[in-house]
């Protein structure tokens, strides 16, 4: 596994989701400016991804104030791409491979991996869009939590007993 240098421009992406997160928005949205900009500079990012990303922040951000149908206009444009980001129909995007082909055991099958710039987009185009969906920073409802952590955490053991997975303790050179 070798890192390309160009890795530094997923620091302020990883930062610009926590800040989102925390309802931080100028310290997100200057985070991913400059993540914009050093994937310019990078080559993560081309032009046509750039003005891909600011039209679509652009009508996302526009969005919750149009009248009811073009509002289900501007969501519907986003969902639509939401689907582009995710098969990778959106040209512009040259995201970094960290992995490619390793075998991590003698069981287990070749697997790549790639460090997107594209996806962690569509979270800063749907809070642009639809605002409530972060919710209340102050109320905790713990009842929700645990109907879907408990699912959640027997994923595994579900998979286990099924057979699906077959755990094998090592440590990849990796």
């Amino acid at each position: 596994m070798t890192l390309d240098i160009s890795i530094w421009i997923w620091l302020p992406l990883a930062l610009s989701l926590i800040a989102i997160l925390l309802q931080e928005f100028k310290a997100a949205f200057a985070l991913l400016a400059l993540c914009l900009i050093g994937g310019l500079f990078e080559h993560r990012l081309n032009l046509t991804g750039l003005a891909s990303i600011i039209i679509d922040l652009g009508i996302a951000y526009k969005t919750p104030s149009f009248n009811s149908f073009w509002r289900y206009v501007g969501l519907l444009f986003i969902s639509f791409w939401s689907l582009a980001l995710f098969f990778h129909f959106v040209p512009g995007f040259n995201n970094l491979q960290v992995l490619n082909k390793v075998v991590a055991s003698p069981n287990s099958v070749p697997d790549s991996m790639y460090l997107n710039f594209d996806k962690p987009m569509l979270l800063f185009a749907l809070i642009l869009a639809y605002p409530p969906l972060l919710g209340q920073a102050k109320t905790v409802k713990l009842k929700p939590i645990l109907f879907t952590l408990i699912p959640l955490f027997a994923l595994l053991p579900i998979a286990s007993v099924l057979g699906a997975l077959k755990p094998e303790l090592s440590l990849p050179s990796w």
